[in-house]
Order: structure tokens, then C-alpha cells, then sequence
């Protein structure tokens, strides 16, 4: 019998325990009055990079949107058809867009 390489139903329920606390902890980082993050952003004054996936769970896309609206001058590139290992899925272009935006 083939192996489908599952998880047990208690590793599945840690995993998803886990994924959740680390949103509920980005979402706070982002939005909580004491970190004030989110209205120190526009003071970046340095070129930024910033790089996405259309297809990650793990790190929505909208939250780069929100990035880069509040990075003055930030460049934006959010990947088609992909998920949150894009730089494994698409290596040669994702080294040319980081190569390209350092010169």
C-alpha cells in the first residue's frame, strides 16, 4: 500500500493551531495602537522591494498591498499561479526582479 504522506489528525489540528496564532500575531503587529507599525511605514525612505504570491496562504498577497500603499515609492510584484514558496517555484524570475530592482 502506498504512503500519501499525511499527517495524523493530531498533527493536522497542531499545524493549523499554529498557522492561526501566527495570524492572530501579524494581524496585531499590524494593527495594534502600541506597535503603531503600520503609520511608521511612510517613513521609509529607502528603495523597497517588495515581493508576493497570488496563491500564498500563508502570507495573502492583500497584506503586500497593504505594504506597499504605505511604502512611499515601494515597487510591487505579486507572482501569478503562485504560492508561498515562489522563490522555490520560480527561481530564475524572482532572481531577475531582485537583480533588476538592485541596479
Amino acid at each position: 500500500m502506498a504512503s500519501t504522506n499525511r499527517l495524523a489528525p493530531q498533527q493536522d489540528r497542531d499545524n493549523l493551531t499554529g498557522l492561526n496564532r501566527q495570524r492572530a500575531a501579524m494581524t496585531d503587529w499590524l494593527i495594534n495602537s502600541t506597535t503603531n507599525v503600520i503609520s511608521s511605514l511612510p517613513a521609509l525612505q529607502l528603495p523597497t522591494l517588495i515581493l508576493d504570491a497570488e496563491n500564498d496562504e500563508q502570507e495573502p498577497a492583500a497584506n503586500s498591498i497593504v505594504l506597499h500603499r504605505y511604502i512611499n515609492n515601494s515597487e510591487l510584484l505579486i507572482y501569478p499561479g503562485l504560492g508561498h514558496a515562489f522563490p522555490f517555484e520560480a527561481p530564475e524570475r524572482v532572481a531577475e526582479d531582485i537583480a533588476r530592482f538592485t541596479r
